[in-house]
Parts: C-alpha cells; structure tokens; sequence
C-alpha cells in the first residue's frame, strides 16, 4: 500500500501539483466491474520513484498565460477547466511551461512536465484504492446526470484520498500513450476519466478510450481514436456506451528524465 502524498509544487502560472509516492498497483478492472472492456486488462505495475501530477485539470487561465490562446467551446465557468485541446496543443503546452519555469528558475533544469502515461494517470486517480471510482459518483465528478453536458469550474466535487480533484468526469484527459486496440486506426491517443457528457460507465478509475490527436469535441467509431473523427449528431445520446462525446482537456506531470518512474 502506497502512503498518501506529503508534498507540493506548484508552477509559475499556478498549476499546483501533488506527489504521487513511488508504490505498486493493479492496473485495469476485473470482468466483473460495470463497464468492464476487454481492453481493460489487469497488470500489475510499479513506480520506483515518485512524480507528481496536477491537482486539477489544466484550466483556461493556466492556458492562456502560457500559450496566449484559449480554444475552449464552452462557456467559461469559473475556473473551468481548458477543453477542445488537442493532443499536440496539450504536448505544445508542457514544452513551453517545462521551457518558462527553467528559465525563471521555478523547475530545475533536468525536471520537465509532461503528459502522464495512462499508469500514471490510473496510479493517481485510484490513490491506493482498487474501487471503480471514489465515493459517490454525484459528490466526486461533474458528468452526464449532474452537469447539464457543460464543463465546470475545476476543484469543487470531493477530491481523493490523495487530493485530486476532477480525475473522474468534467474533461477527458489526454495521456501520453498511442492506444492500441485491433480496430483502431494509427495515430490514436489515449484519454482517461470521463466528461461531463459521459454517463457513469465512463467515469471510472480503469476507463481506457481514444481519439485522434487532432480530436476536439469530436468522437470516434472506430473504438478508439482514428484519424478522421466525426461530428457527434445533436439527436445522440451523450454518454452513451457506444458514443462517448469528446470534451477533451489535460492534467500535467511533473517528473525527472533521468530517474523515471516508472
């Protein structure tokens, strides 16, 4: 069992980061789970050096201080999260922090941030507990029965037990890996947690789905991430098992290149 997290970091545009310590867990859900895919295969997985990942999703401001663009679709709300991102964009962002806060001497020259990999993301987002999700799906994430399929304003459902907030529902988040499935296209990249137009399936610690790097507020059939994504119909039902609707954002990490954590 992994001890929860003692430390913090926080980046000169103001995204704070939590320490996930090094530790093992079980990757995937088992059959038995609702919502169980098969690509959600079991694993174990463990992380000899810790690494730290944001608190909250990326938010618009935290955006726009760094790239001076906002491609948000929706509405701001707050301290809404920064959605619409495609994958490059998100990556772009990383280099260009992990580029300002070297040279304001806020990140130490062999630290970089970075998209998670999906173990990270996972390892985060389940804080040492092997449940589908934390809590009660209403009090922990914005989704499909409470969030009238709008974003919100990041940090304001329960966090878990190690303090993040927004893991599950609000903005799908980008990871760093290609998602591999025998139906996808090249090219697709992995998101994790659900949105607020996901229903309850969706939002769970173990959800793997894809999209194409240039995806925004688009969904894939082809399973996961193609290429060409195409427009969701407005007579769809969001959320559900066979469409989930993209409402892409991001979180960030923080790690050493020289002692990875994984």
């Amino acid at each position: 069992m992994s001890k929860s997290p003692t430390s913090e970091f926080k980046s000169s545009v103001g995204v704070v980061m939590i320490r996930a310590p090094a530790g093992s867990f079980t990757m995937g859900s088992p059959e038995s789970e609702d919502g169980h895919r098969t690509w959600e295969q079991q694993r174990e997985v463990t992380f000899g050096s810790d690494f730290y990942l944001g608190k909250t999703p990326v938010t618009q401001d935290q955006y726009e201080a760094v790239t001076g663009t906002n491609p948000t679709d929706h509405e701001k709300i707050g301290d809404a999260p920064v959605d619409s991102v495609t994958w490059d964009q998100a990556k772009e962002y990383c280099l260009k922090l992990t580029q300002r806060d070297r040279k304001a001497g806020v990140l130490a020259h062999d630290w970089e941030y970075r998209l998670p990999t999906e173990a990270e993301w996972e390892y985060a987002c389940r804080a040492g507990s092997s449940a589908p999700r934390h809590g009660e799906l209403q009090d922990a994430a914005w989704y499909q029965d409470n969030a009238d399929a709008k974003p919100h304003a990041v940090g304001q459902k329960t966090p878990n037990t190690w303090g993040f907030h927004d893991m599950l529902g609000n903005v799908w988040e980008w990871c760093q890996d290609c998602f591999f499935v025998s139906c996808c296209n090249v090219g697709c990249r992995s998101v994790r947690g659900g949105s607020c137009r996901s229903s309850a399936r969706f939002c769970r610690c173990a959800q793997r789905w894809g999209f194409g790097p240039n995806g925004r507020s688009r969904y894939c059939r082809s399973l996961q991430r193609a290429f060409e994504s195409r427009i969701l119909p407005a007579n769809r039902n969001h959320g559900s098992a066979a469409s989930p609707v993209a409402v892409i954002g991001y979180t960030i990490t923080r790690i050493n290149p020289a002692c990875p954590p994984t």
